[in-house]
């Protein structure tokens, strides 16, 4: 049974997110009185722009978006993928989608996102490979906020690839091989957000572009900031580096040079730096040490 209502009693954060009609239909999944049992079944028979609300309990599914709607746990709600071959959740060519709250176990791919925009907001996730897949070849924004990303083997937090926009607010990533990792053309924003005790923070493909905002990378094994160099050919991204504290990581807080620090080192970028701190980190706070008189 679908029940219909106007979207005024929604969040804000789904009318300016997701951008929904003036009505849509509200779809229950349940494992006691809900219109599904399945989280799926209640995708493919939404319409665009409905909502999918989700309460407690464990659910084994991958889950497929094609269409733009609104996916809110309530409660304590896991999902497992059935095939852990398959990406958690994957979202393909959708203009508008949010999902929020769930808590992901079990998985090597937790969200694969192509050619898509939207939000995911409030999740938890425990993967062994990639946390997040971003990927676009065209001109999208995917905010991410309030995510919590747990590596089990290694693997990587977010990778965000291509020539769209990725912002991250507020998120925590660890035990992983590198928290964020940023290639091609793409853009990506990163504000208040901790890495910890990964391999790596943060490394960035000189084609590409980072903004990072008053942020904690420390006690990572490796570097904190990596930058490497791109194929012949490809234009400089921006480095943007404001407030942020990159401390007591293995080796350097930033570096052009490589991960043994004999690379040759990449045109820094077009680099902009203020009040940041970088203290206790391994093998010196910059590599080429000159990098730091621009910091």
């Amino acid at each position: 049974m679908r029940t219909r209502y106007r979207v005024s009693g929604l969040s804000v954060v789904v009318l300016f997110m997701v951008g929904l009609a003036c009505t849509a239909s509200t779809l229950v999944v349940s494992q006691d009185n809900g219109d599904f049992l399945l989280i799926q079944e209640a995708i493919d028979a939404a319409a665009d722009h409905d909502h999918v609300i989700v309460q407690d309990g464990t659910y084994c599914e991958n889950l497929r978006f094609s269409k733009p709607l609104s996916l809110v746990a309530v409660g304590d709600v896991t999902l497992k993928p059935s095939d852990s071959d398959l990406p958690a959740i994957s979202v393909t060519e959708v203009e508008g989608i949010l999902i929020h709250g769930l808590n992901i176990i079990e998985a090597a791919v937790g969200f694969q996102v192509v050619n898509s925009t939207g939000a995911i907001s409030g999740c938890s996730l425990a993967t062994s490979d990639i946390g997040i897949h971003a990927m676009a070849f065209s001109d999208t924004t995917l905010t991410i906020t309030d995510l919590t990303l747990q590596g089990v083997d290694g693997g990587v937090g977010v990778q965000i690839l291509g020539v769209g926009r990725t912002m991250l607010f507020g998120c925590s990533f660890s035990d992983l091989g590198t928290g964020v990792v940023i290639g091609g053309r793409a853009t990506a924003v990163v504000a208040r957000c901790n890495l910890t005790r990964n391999f790596g923070g943060i490394s960035v493909a000189s084609a590409a572009s980072l903004t990072l905002l008053d942020s904690e990378i420390r006690d990572n094994g490796g570097s904190g900031i990596l930058l490497s160099e791109s194929p012949a050919g490809e234009p400089q991204g921006m480095l943007a580096l404001i407030g942020n504290r990159i401390e007591n990581n293995g080796s350097w807080g930033i570096t052009l040079c490589g991960t043994g620090g004999t690379a040759t080192d990449v045109e820094a970028f077009n680099l902009f730096a203020v009040g940041n701190t970088l203290v206790g980190n391994g093998r010196g706070a910059t590599c080429p040490e000159d990098l730091l008189d621009n910091l």
